[in-house]
């Protein structure tokens, strides 16, 4: 996984978010209860209650250019990773083995503790304008 691309990518897709996603949905979105690996707790499923459900599929659809594929044998515990796979972008389900890249991104444990998950989450709530991540 190139880790810039993945910046890129979160970027985009947080630009995306804002655009797609309804006000009532980025105001349920709150720092201190982002557990990235729980799916009510992560940013899609803080948004829309699961990150399975089909709001959620919905708005990567709309949110994504490209998705990253969980490595074959790997634990879904495991998620992303830095051998995950980018892949174009494909029909979404709420039954997969692949995710967005904010999904990767906040999964990533550097993130929650330098600071880049709560300035990502300030970004999407319209608290910052500007998206600004440390290198993790």
């Amino acid at each position: 996984m190139d880790k810039i691309k993945l910046v890129q990518l979160v970027r985009k897709e947080a630009e995306n978010i804002k655009k797609n996603a309804t006000k009532e949905e980025i105001s349920f979105l709150d720092f201190e209860m982002l557990q990235s690996s729980q799916s009510n707790s992560c940013i899609y499923g803080q948004m829309t209650g699961s990150c399975w459900s089909k709001r959620t599929a919905k708005l990567i659809e709309e949110c994504t250019e490209r998705m990253y594929i969980q490595n074959p044998g790997e634990s879904s515990l495991n998620k992303c990773t830095l051998s995950s796979k980018l892949i174009s972008k494909i029909k979404f389900t709420i039954h997969r083995d692949y995710y967005s890249p904010i999904e990767c991104f906040i999964y990533f444990s550097e993130n929650e503790t330098n600071g880049n998950n709560e300035a990502l989450i300030n970004y999407l709530k319209g608290n910052t304008k500007e998206l600004v991540l440390k290198e993790f």
